[in-house]
C-alpha cells in the first residue's frame, strides 16, 4: 500500500491538517442507522407492553372489592390459558429484551435517539424492580 514510510507520514500530515478521515466508509451507515431506529421502536413497544399490565392491574384493583375478585378481573384481561406466572414471565422477558435492544441502540449518534433509548432503559429498570418486589 505504501512504498515507504515517508508516504505514510505525508498522508498522516495531510489528514491532520485537513482533518479528512483516512477511511472512506463510516462506521455507521444509513442502513444500519435505520435498522437501529426500528429496533429502538421495537424496544419502546416491548417496554410499553409491560407497563400496560401495570395499568390493567390498577384498573382491576379499582374495580374489585376483594383481592380474589381483583385477581379474577385482572386475569380476565388476558387469554384463559395464561395464569399470573405466565404473565409475569412474559413481562420479565419483554423487559429484559427491551433493555438489551435499547442498550445496543445507544450507538445511534443523534441526541433524540439516545434520549429515547435512555428513557427505555430507565423504564425497563423500574419495571424490573416492580417485578422483583412483587415476588417478595
Amino acid at each position: 500500500m505504501f512504498k515507504n514510510g515517508e508516504d505514510l507520514v505525508s498522508l498522516l500530515s495531510i489528514w491532520i491538517v485537513l482533518k479528512i478521515p483516512l477511511l472512506k466508509h463510516s462506521y455507521m451507515t444509513t442502513v444500519n442507522t435505520r435498522r437501529l431506529g426500528l429496533f429502538s421502536f421495537l424496544a419502546l413497544f416491548c417496554m410499553l407492553a409491560t407497563w400496560v399490565t401495570v395499568i390493567l392491574w390498577i384498573c382491576a384493583f379499582n374495580a374489585g372489592t376483594g383481592q380474589s375478585e381483583r385477581v379474577k378481573i385482572f386475569q380476565s384481561y388476558f387469554p384463559s390459558f395464561s395464569g399470573l406466572a405466565v404473565i409475569t414471565i412474559t413481562e420479565l422477558i419483554l423487559c429484559i429484551g427491551a433493555g438489551i435492544i435499547s442498550g445496543i441502540c445507544l450507538k445511534l449518534k443523534k441526541t433524540e435517539w439516545r434520549i429515547l433509548n435512555i428513557f427505555i432503559i430507565v423504564g425497563c429498570e423500574l419495571r424490573l424492580f416492580l417485578i422483583l418486589f412483587s415476588f417478595m
